[in-house]
């Protein structure tokens, strides 16, 4: 009956706490608010952006959780939930919504789809004043690919903010900040994913440019799959053998309350094909 049982535990409302523990723990949602943009910098942020962003990423998680769409749809869907506010900070078309109330809509017109092109993870994952293609990229290896870059060098947390780099772009910052041997391993395999995200900046608005410099959001996710913007590097992680087996790896540790060892390899193997011809979905893994 253990089958039955969890089918039925995932139906029940309580079901809801594995969206603010599991997800907030895999998905960082939880760190939409310990985000603080500098208002002086991002005149359009306020609490009730925050609020909607953090509404927007609960509601898509959990289509997942009570249904059955496939865990890839986390990068490559579509539709996403927005309300009045949010639609204005997406720039997306739409005629006036209820005050508070959420509407499924297609998104793709505006570069949007996927938590990971929402405006509360781009938040997250950037500095009050600018954003960072270091947290984006290091966020996509470690948390959709599991494989964690090693941690920085002491000492170079500054150099991307150094005297006389104020007028580079990030891309031009990141290439001289990587070309220190200490930190190109690393930064070779991040810095791509990140620069194909600057299309948002530090609050997950779209943009062009980034001061005076076209923005280029091509690049190489590790080394050999080339993209030419954020909807093809969702593609590529999507198609990337690593992607499926993460999504597995996180939710033995979230279930286990520990790291996995080589032990735990023979189960995840089984896990990882029974999920595969499930269809991928939340309820199969």
């Amino acid at each position: 009956v253990l089958i039955d049982e969890t089918l039925r535990m995932l139906a029940d409302p309580k079901a809801h706490a594995l969206i603010d523990n599991y997800a907030g723990q895999w998905l960082y949602l939880r760190g939409l608010w310990d985000a603080f943009p500098a208002e002086w910098v991002f005149p359009d942020w306020s609490e009730e952006l925050r609020a909607s962003m953090a509404a927007e990423a609960w509601l898509f998680v959990e289509t997942f959780i009570k249904g059955d769409r496939p865990m890839t749809e986390l990068l490559t869907a579509t539709t996403s939930f927005v309300d009045q506010r949010l639609a204005e900070h997406y720039d997306l078309e739409l005629g006036p919504l209820i005050p508070g109330v959420f509407a499924e809509v297609d998104v793709s017109d505006v570069q949007r789809g996927g938590i990971l092109r929402q405006g509360g993870l781009l938040t997250t994952l950037s500095f009050p004043t600018r954003t960072s293609p270091v947290k984006r990229g290091k966020w996509v290896l470690g948390q959709l690919l599991c494989f964690e870059p090693a941690p920085p060098p002491p000492g170079v947390e500054g150099l991307l903010d150094q005297e006389g780099t104020e007028d580079l772009s990030m891309a031009e910052k990141l290439a001289l900040h990587s070309s220190d041997a200490a930190c190109s391993g690393c930064h070779m395999l991040m810095d791509p994913i990140g620069l194909g995200l600057e299309n948002f900046d530090g609050i997950g608005a779209f943009r062009l440019m980034d001061g005076d410099t076209v923005i280029d959001p091509s690049g190489t996710l590790l080394y050999d799959t080339e993209f030419s913007d954020s909807g093809e590097l969702m593609e590529a992680l999507v198609e990337n053998p690593m992607f499926i087996g993460c999504m597995a790896e996180k939710m033995m540790t979230y279930a286990l309350g520990r790291g996995l060892t080589e032990a735990d390899a023979p189960y995840q193997d089984w896990i990882v094909s029974q999920f595969e011809a499930g269809g991928l979905s939340f309820k199969e893994l």
